[in-house]
């Protein structure tokens, strides 16, 4: 039997590293039938640019965080408020000229929870320029089973709504050599939001009845990973609601499975400056929800 001090020493460890995954370099951007059956049982072009890889002010482990989600320890990949420093590791982040990516603790608006959140800032862009300014985190690649990504997200309400589109969360694999697979929450011109499941070429798409700016709001991507035999599926909700969901049965993935997470900001075609506040960020293996 194990002695009662060695088990909260050992359950005290498991919480302090929920924030599993590495860094390495990123390569820029890209992005771009609605109800179908969620996890839940609910029925609901690429352009590369030159840039930067910078080491911003982002904690890669943060365990402390509330808001790690509902789910248990055993089904995070990735966990993390942004409430401690930068550790000697570092963060790599993907930051074209003339963007910032920084660890901020202002007051107006707060964090979603604690003390920190992160602030991704893109300039202008022309019609076809992307500007970039996002953070990636690495896990374990994920090729069957399911997988879930979830960020509170501040959108500022006086920031541009003249785009082409804007990339704010996404899983991907950026080392799939017959294309990236990719699964993402992006904005449209107009405030419509997108679900890009990029292997299967499908981009749902809806107007929200309430509006996204100027308040904290949840998103989690989920995605059934399938190769292209075609038995996968992808979701999207937005404060805990399931808003779009692609096709069933299509492939999710490409020639390898998915072991990334950027957040922040891929934008094209602002006609003013980006901004996005991020907080929050969860990766799991199973649904993360909203707390």
């Amino acid at each position: 039997m194990v002695p009662r001090a060695l088990t909260w020493l050992l359950l005290a460890f498991a919480s302090a590293n929920c924030g599993r995954f590495g860094y390495d370099p990123i390569v820029a951007g890209d992005v771009g039938r609605d109800a179908a059956m969620s996890p839940d049982g609910v029925d609901a072009g690429r352009t590369d640019v030159n840039a930067t890889d910078v080491d911003v002010d982002a904690s890669p482990s943060d365990a402390s965080s509330a808001g790690c989600g509902s789910t248990s320890i055993a089904d995070w990949l990735v966990c993390e408020g942004f409430e401690t420093p930068q550790s000697e590791q570092g963060s790599p982040a993907f930051i074209s000229p003339g963007s910032s990516v920084e660890r901020s603790m202002a007051t107006m608006p707060s964090p979603h929870a604690g003390r920190a959140m992160l602030r991704a800032m893109a300039p202008q862009s022309r019609a076809q320029q992307i500007s970039s300014a996002y953070i990636s985190r690495n896990f374990e690649e994920r090729s069957e089973g399911q997988l879930f990504a979830r960020a509170h997200l501040y959108l500022p309400p006086t920031m541009s709504t003249s785009r082409n589109w804007m990339v704010l969360l996404k899983l991907w694999s950026p080392g799939d050599t017959n294309g990236d697979s990719k699964i993402s929450f992006d904005l449209l011109d107009g405030d419509i939001i997108q679900l890009a499941v990029n292997p299967a070429n499908e981009f749902p798409k809806a107007a929200m009845a309430t509006p996204l700016r100027g308040r904290w709001f949840c998103v989690e991507l989920g995605v059934g990973l399938s190769g292209p035999r075609g038995e996968g599926q992808a979701w999207l909700y937005i404060d805990g609601n399931l808003i779009l969901s692609s096709s069933e049965g299509i492939a999710t993935i490409k020639t390898r499975g998915i072991d990334r997470l950027s957040f922040g900001l891929d934008v094209s075609g602002a006609d003013r400056a980006s901004e996005v506040l991020v907080d929050d960020v969860v990766v799991a293996t199973k649904r993360i929800g909203c707390e």
